[in-house]
Order: structure tokens, then sequence, then C-alpha cells
């Protein structure tokens, strides 16, 4: 499976970042873009089925996700 190519259908724009991890005995493909509307999104993919376990949006530039981030002050 081709993760980037998996990633840009879910979420049309650039990839800005792409590594291949082991989570919970699984490999997977995580990978940021940066979407054409401006916002930046999360995904991980399945290495070995091709199938996103996880999409989520960026709020900031810290990396981290707007649903693990909800009681962050800024």
């Amino acid at each position: 499976y081709n993760a980037l190519e998996i990633a840009l259908q879910q979420v049309p724009g650039k990839v800005t970042s792409a590594e291949f991890e082991q989570e919970d005995g699984v490999k997977v493909w995580e990978i940021e873009v940066l979407a054409d509307n401006g916002k930046a999104y999360d995904l991980v993919i399945d290495a070995n089925t091709g199938k996103i376990s996880k999409q989520a949006q960026d709020d900031n530039d810290s990396g981290e996700s707007r649903n693990e981030n909800e009681e962050h002050d800024d």
C-alpha cells in the first residue's frame, strides 16, 4: 500500500511528514498533511492493510491534535 497516496486521498493537500513506526505491535505510517484548506491533519495508516486507523486535525504548530488538547491554555 502507498500510505502517502491513501493519506492524500483522504485529505487533499501536501504531506509535511511521514514516519514508519510500530504501535502496540502493529506497523503503521504516521503522516502529517497540510490540507488545501490550510489546516493540518495527522493520519495513522496501518502498513499491512492500508486502512486509516486515526485521523485528527491539528489546531496549532506543536503537532498536538485538537482532540487531545481540549484543556490546553494558550
